[in-house]
């Protein structure tokens, strides 16, 4: 940072911030184009830039910005290639300001996951809750317990326009509901086959 009577006193995290965010908007429309998967009802990779934050006064060259953004991955697309894309999207920038970006993670990521709809878990999950799977992009547990070996679907109450919203809320009368569909899963699933 420096005194913004002289540019040259610093570099401008924001202005670099601006380039960054450029490069990763190409980014995003990449990968509307390079991966697509139709069962979905946002059928790409989306990438949301959720918090900016940088500077402390008018009078001072930004020292510091740091932006958070969210991106979820569809199947095809891993964790680590993720990681490739966004170095190589940002990489013009680190060559002209060596050091000057850093890719933090916010917390472990998480990979797209993915569970056959013609398995017998989704089939039976189907006929138990006369509600046809779907394909969602939410963030759970999901692919780690796949990773285990085991058959993985999310099931349960609620819905996602609540979410995440400023009085998000569960209806209390889908509760009960939810739980006797889980149990007639978890009995015909576990100890009926």
């Amino acid at each position: 940072s420096g005194h913004s009577s002289d540019p040259a006193l610093g570099i401008n995290a924001i202005e670099l911030m601006h380039e960054v965010i450029s490069a990763l908007m190409k980014l995003k429309e990449e990968f509307k184009h390079k991966y697509s998967d139709s069962s979905f009802s946002v059928p790409h990779p989306t990438m949301n830039f959720g918090h900016i934050h940088g500077g402390d006064n008018a009078n001072r060259i930004c020292g510091c910005c740091e932006l958070h953004l969210d991106i979820r991955p569809l199947p095809g697309l891993s964790v680590d290639e993720l990681y490739v894309h966004l170095h190589q999207a940002t990489e013009n920038i680190q060559a002209r300001y060596p050091g000057s970006i850093e890719l933090i993670s916010l917390h472990h990521p998480i990979p797209a996951f993915q569970q056959s709809t013609d398995s017998a878990l989704v089939q039976l999950a189907e006929k138990i809750s006369k509600t046809q799977a779907q394909a969602v992009n939410y963030c759970t547990e999901a692919p780690f317990l796949q990773e285990l070996g085991c058959e993985t679907l999310v099931m349960g109450p609620g819905s996602i326009r609540q979410a995440h919203q400023p009085d998000e809320y569960l209806l209390v009368e889908t509760i009960k509901p939810t739980q006797e569909k889980l149990k007639n899963l978890l009995k015909s699933y576990c100890f009926l086959r």
